[in-house]
């Protein structure tokens, strides 16, 4: 069967190539340089069914590091995952894509903004991510005592938010990249633009600068008129695009810290020549998410520098 595969996938490239049309680069990355794609499904969290798209290396061992990717505002986990398959197979890791469905968790207020103020704790979308981490580590008798985590566009204000909302996370690395907007660290604006009035309690001030969270931003994604960014007034006061929002909350973080007299573990990272592109956010967050042994792996380092 393999062989058979191979072979429609040969000749449909070659048929492609000889009529100058275009082929995506998931289809002539050599099969043995991808991870295996399954699905689970989490249940019994406290909240519904959610499914898990996995990207497994073919290395796959107890030391295995995983990394959760939260999606955007189109909620397919599935294509997130499938931009990491080359990635956890390059770089022997796990990669871990919940599918948060419209139906479960509605709207920016069901998954971008966590669920906070409108559903029960232990139902909401920021309840679902120990859980799902819990549950890949026993599935695959993992030894890992945490886990990275990125998110792109919708599913990087689900990252930063959690970040700054969830006190006992086993969180290693955080990156948010591309965020549409923020929910500000302090009382400057009414929530979900800051923390005046916020449904939930966030974490103190001090701990909050702890977190180790970089916002990873292409400087390509400038454009004003983006499909799906947030135009409110108190959006449009963070800044006029994607790029400037996210310099305008880290300038924020870092108001916050010069207040409480500590050097903040946030960081900002800006990936050149890219817009609003999760798969190609994906290689260059390699370097905040992953420690220096996997990024030494050649292909690793590849991916990792955008190659």
């Amino acid at each position: 069967m393999q062989k058979s595969v191979t072979a429609i996938l040969a000749t449909a490239l070659l048929h492609a190539c000889a009529l100058g049309l275009p082929v995506p680069d998931e289809l002539t990355a050599p099969v043995s340089a991808r991870a295996a794609a399954p699905e689970l499904t989490l249940s019994g969290w406290g909240g519904p069914n959610l499914p898990l798209h996995l990207a497994v290396p073919s290395s796959l061992g107890p030391d295995t590091p995983v990394v959760m990717v939260m999606h955007g505002v189109r909620r397919n986990g599935d294509d997130y995952r499938d931009a990491w398959l080359e990635i956890a197979e390059a770089c022997s890791v796990l990669v871990v894509a919940p599918q948060f469905a419209r139906e479960s968790f509605p709207g920016a207020d069901g998954y971008n903004l966590g669920g906070l103020a409108i559903a029960p704790a232990g139902s909401r979308a920021f309840d679902a991510i120990e859980p799902a981490f819990d549950h890949i580590r026993e599935r695959f008798d993992l030894d890992a005592e945490g886990y990275a985590i990125f998110g792109h566009s919708a599913g990087s204000q689900v990252v930063h938010r959690y970040m700054m909302f969830t006190p006992d996370t086993r969180v290693t690395q955080a990156v948010a990249a591309n965020a549409g907007w923020y929910t500000l660290p302090d009382d400057s604006a009414s929530w979900p633009y800051g923390m005046e009035a916020a449904p939930a309690d966030p974490l103190p001030a001090a701990e909050l600068l702890k977190r180790p969270v970089t916002l990873l931003l292409g400087d390509a994604d400038n454009d004003p008129d983006a499909p799906f960014l947030r135009q409110t007034p108190e959006a449009n006061a963070q800044g006029p695009h994607r790029f400037a929002r996210g310099h305008f909350m880290m300038e924020r973080i870092e108001r916050l810290a010069d207040a409480e007299g500590v050097s903040p573990a946030w960081s900002i990272g800006v990936v050149p020549g890219v817009g609003h592109d999760n798969a190609r956010m994906a290689g260059p967050a390699l370097n905040y998410l992953l420690d220096a042994e996997r990024l030494a792996r050649p292909r690793c380092a590849a991916l990792a520098r955008g190659d």
